[in-house]
């Protein structure tokens, strides 16, 4: 959410048995990449 021009954001991976963690990195940095490319499009 934004609140007073400071956006908060989350983003996370499922970790199981076979996880590589670079990957699961990756995962949550595009993730997080997604939302704050919206925000950005959103003009705030």
């Amino acid at each position: 959410y934004v609140e007073k021009e400071i956006a908060t954001i989350q983003a996370g991976a499922g970790i199981v048995y076979n996880s590589k963690p670079e990957d699961e990195v990756n995962e949550s940095l595009n993730k997080a990449q997604a939302v704050i490319n919206a925000i950005k499009n959103a003009h705030y």
